[in-house]
């Protein structure tokens, strides 16, 4: 495994252990009672879809790995057909490490390399292909010329455009970038410059805008900037206590976490992306 993503494994965890247990378990029991009976994980609409139940896995995993749903899970993931799309391929080999790591193995890998190999045509089609290299512990094939892609994107105010031809930085093309280059070891002193763009796209809900054209955070662009910050280590570059309240308003009572104060519906996604935003605070205010 990378040390990036053990990395990302050890920082969850120890921020997860200085959560109050009642809520960590609150968000436990959402993603349980989102199971179907075939053991996968929906999204807002449909049945059960690789995507979801990859980030109900990692909650269940992060903060109950002794959970019936886990080995129900297992299942589903050994009885689906091999995907084809990377989103889906990644999706299905975050899976089974994540499985792995609680003792379940699940039949044969994913197979393929990335048939066929992607275009590297925007920051998060080259993060998601070489997460799935290192998932299955390959080298990543084409990593020279990704970097030079990749530093391409980056604009004047030190953020990283989605793909070539838009002019500004945003905030989860900038976490997908800096995540490759983290996958590979090539981060580099100009990469700090992120961590001014990053604080500068925090809004005054105190969470971080996808973009610098929004006036409200989200809790996806929220999450994938403080883990960068953690990444960059530099998490106090933002206001954490606003980081925390906004994220704890987008829990629900019931369990779950909404992906904007608007949204009306939670889901297993954004459940993660809470829990994981609020253990890295964990850390840093302890």
């Amino acid at each position: 495994m990378s040390a990036y993503l053990a990395t990302l494994d050890r920082l969850l965890a120890d921020g997860v252990t200085r959560l109050p247990r009642p809520f960590v378990a609150r968000q436990v029991r959402f993603i349980e009672r989102r199971q179907g009976a075939d053991g996968g994980f929906p999204g807002r609409q449909g049945g059960a879809d690789l995507y979801y139940t990859d980030f109900a896995l990692r909650v269940l995993t992060l903060c109950a790995p002794d959970s019936p749903a886990v080995p129900r899970a297992a299942r589903y993931l050994a009885a689906c057909p091999a995907p084809t799309d990377l989103v889906h391929v990644c999706a299905a080999l975050h899976s089974r490490r994540l499985l792995r790591r609680c003792g379940y193995h699940v039949g044969r890998d994913v197979p393929g390399v990335l048939p066929p190999f992607p275009p590297l045509d925007s920051a998060y089609r080259i993060f998601l292909a070489a997460l799935c290299c290192a998932l299955r512990g390959e080298p990543f094939p084409h990593q020279e010329t990704a970097v030079r892609r990749l530093r391409a994107l980056r604009g004047g105010d030190g953020g990283f455009a989605g793909q070539p031809g838009e002019a500004c930085g945003q905030t989860n093309a900038t976490a997908a970038a800096l995540g490759a280059l983290a996958l590979w070891a090539r981060l580099g002193e100009e990469d700090t410059a992120a961590t001014v763009f990053l604080a500068g796209m925090q809004a005054e809900d105190g969470g971080l805008r996808a973009h610098a054209a929004l006036a409200a955070g989200d809790l996806l662009s929220t999450f994938t900037g403080l883990l960068t910050l953690a990444t960059l280590g530099d998490m106090a570059a933002l206001r954490l206590g606003e980081v925390g309240r906004f994220t704890r308003g987008l829990a629900c009572p019931d369990g779950g976490f909404r992906g904007a104060p608007g949204d009306a519906e939670a889901d297993s996604e954004y459940t993660f992306y809470g829990l994981g935003t609020l253990a890295l605070l964990a850390l840093c205010l302890a």
